[in-house]
């Protein structure tokens, strides 16, 4: 996977809607708006046929775990390299703790963008429990 020519740009287009939208499972969620991220950084969309297939977090669950991944961590794995979560750049996919437990966000400078209910929330990136390159 490579950076897109403009992805600054398309990066901030594609996480516009979910900071705007209130958290709902399948349609503007943590792994949809990390997907969103990467495809508007890359141009790929390693998990695009789950978009829209569930609307509930256990069917999230049950789709990654059909994929044969045990979680979100995993799910990441399979597509991107692993760094350390202090060299995470703008546009990186990390995990974090979230109140019902591992959630993804996007590095947004020294700051991670997440779902939350009523939208999105920046976290420190020092919350960072894992990161993946992304491009």
């Amino acid at each position: 996977m490579t950076r897109l020519e403009g992805w600054e740009s398309a990066l901030f287009e594609a996480l516009a809607p979910h900071m705007a939208a209130p958290f709902a499972w399948g349609a503007s969620d943590c792994f949809l708006m990390a997907m969103d991220a990467m495809r508007a950084v890359t141009g790929e969309d390693p998990y695009g046929e789950h978009r829209g297939r569930y609307k509930t977090a256990a069917g999230a669950m049950k789709r990654i775990r059909g994929k044969g991944f045990r979680d979100l961590e995993g799910a990441m794995d399979a597509i991107c390299e692993r760094v350390i979560p202090s060299l995470a750049r703008r546009g990186d996919i990390v995990s974090l703790m979230a109140d019902d437990g591992i959630a993804l966000g996007v590095v947004v400078g020294d700051g991670i963008l997440c779902k939350a209910p009523a939208g999105i929330q920046i976290n420190p990136l020092w919350t960072a429990l894992h990161a993946w390159r992304v491009g």
